[in-house]
Order: structure tokens, then sequence, then C-alpha cells
């Protein structure tokens, strides 16, 4: 097995960084973010997080972009073999109280609901970028909109800062159309992850005539 070695990087909201290094094997070991990793001969992978990478696949260059909107700062593994084998050390058994534990679904750490008419393009934060310093889980989301001439677009939006419209952002659970009415609804029970340095808002494209409710659970990490 050749070397393994760390690279550490710090990067700038939105911003890119050329590492000319060569290996078959890296993986993202701590980043405050998302990031876009381009592999010279491969492509990008996209929205990397702490543990994901690649191996198996020589390369001699990789390009690393920021997606989380913060400043982005980590290290980057490189090898030339996959050095960590399947070996666990340790007591493996698990009383039934621990695995009760491990069955209970992630606790939130934090609401957001709202019952009144919304304006055209104005966010409403359900958390800030400052208060998500370790990352977020949006446990569930559900919101309804209607408008008197058309059907409102928007949703739950992940940015650095409030959005200004409603595409303005990564879209975490948006509004669908109402087939025949101009109303737009969503309901996610998914858990999606926001990555830190990204606040969380709810924003819609139209000036509501009837207002509808919207709530979401959150647990920061």
């Amino acid at each position: 097995m050749k070397s393994v070695t760390y690279y550490p990087f710090t990067l700038n909201a939105g911003a890119t960084l050329s590492l000319p290094i060569e290996g078959d094997y890296f993986r993202i070991q701590s980043a405050t973010g998302a990031i876009d990793v381009t592999v010279d001969g491969v492509g990008t992978l996209p929205d990397l997080l702490n543990g994901q990478g690649l191996k198996n696949v020589p390369f001699k260059r990789l390009t690393l972009k920021d997606k989380s909107g913060a400043t982005n700062t980590g290290f980057i593994l490189v090898a030339f073999d996959e050095f960590i084998d399947n070996r666990t050390y340790g007591v493996n058994d698990l009383s039934a109280g621990s695995l009760n534990t491990l069955r209970q679904p992630l606790a939130a750490t934090g609401f957001y609901s709202a019952n009144s008419l919304t304006s055209s393009n104005v966010a409403e934060t359900v958390f800030t970028a400052a208060a998500n310093i370790n990352g977020a889980i949006l446990l569930s989301a559900h919101a309804g909109s209607f408008n008197a001439t058309s059907s409102p677009s928007g949703g739950f939006i992940a940015k650095a800062t409030a959005p200004t419209t409603a595409i303005d952002g990564q879209v975490i659970a948006g509004l669908i159309n109402v087939p025949g009415q101009n109303a737009s609804t969503l309901s996610s029970s998914q858990p999606q992850f926001i990555p830190a340095g990204l606040g969380l808002y709810y924003i819609t494209d139209f000036s509501e005539t009837t207002a509808k409710a919207r709530s979401a659970r959150f647990r920061l990490l």
C-alpha cells in the first residue's frame, strides 16, 4: 500500500480549488458543508458530504467546489488503496434498552408554523444559517397555498441568506400544483439533510388571497 495523505482545504462560498494530486481512492474526511468534486476524466460527483468519496478509479487531479454557500473548511483523504477493512473491534452486543433507543425516530429540536396570508417573494424564516452550525435535518413539512388567479410555486428553500424568489436556493420541499385549481400543496415526511451554513425558509411567488397553514419539524445537529 502506498502512502495516505490528508489535504486540508478552505473554500470561500461558491469557490473552487484545484488539487493536482494522484491516487485511486479519496474521501471527504471532514467538511463544514456540501462539496462538488470533479475528477479529471470521470466527471463531477455532486454534493458530497463527510465520509463520501470514490474508490478504484485512478485520478491525477481533483477540483473541489463549495456548495454550502458559506466558508467551507476541512480536509480530504487521498490514497492508492482503500485502507479501511470491514473488521470491527470490541464488544458488539447491545442490550434491549440500547436496541430500543436505536429504533426511536430522531427527535425534533425546533418547530415552525404559520397561518397567515403570504406576500409575493417574501421569505419566512424557519431557522437561520447562523443557527445551523453542524447541519440540520428537515424531518417533516406541510403547506398549502392559494391564489385567485394562478397556482403558487415555492416551498421550503435552503440558502445561506433569505431567498428573494421561489427558486432562489436549494428547494428542500416544494409546492405541487393541484390540477384544476389555483392552489398548491406539499406534504413531506421523508427526512432531508441541510448542510451546515444554510438557513431554511418558506417562500411563494404569489400574494395569497386565502390564508393557508404551513409547518415544519426540524433537528439541528
